[in-house]
């Protein structure tokens, strides 16, 4: 064997083809609701976004455990399940809105 049955071919030669695009596996927001349901994850900003709050806000909450719950995604990154969001919400509820009284 010598050395050029070892090399292996150019990669700039074989540039990206117009067949095979670069994947993307970020989901808005919607796609993932549709997707999962109640089980699709929010982050932070997006939840804050959800109820019209900053961010600040929902750390706020989290670290004296008065916010909604939430799922740790890894050592520093948290999550909040659409379900829960909602149920946090609906939680929050003041007055009774016409239809709604029994």
């Amino acid at each position: 064997m010598n050395s050029s049955t070892l090399r292996r071919p150019a990669l700039e030669a074989h540039g990206p083809t117009p067949e095979a695009p670069e994947p993307n596996f970020a989901l808005s927001l919607a796609e993932r609701i549709a997707l999962f349901g109640d089980e699709a994850i929010l982050s932070s900003p997006e939840f804050a976004a959800m109820r019209g709050v900053s961010d600040r806000i929902n750390h706020r909450e989290r670290l004296a455990g008065a916010g909604c719950p939430y799922v740790l995604l890894s050592a520093r990154r948290i999550g909040y399940r659409y379900g829960d969001c909602k149920a946090f919400l609906r939680g929050r509820r003041v007055g009774v809105v016409q239809g709604d009284a029994a």
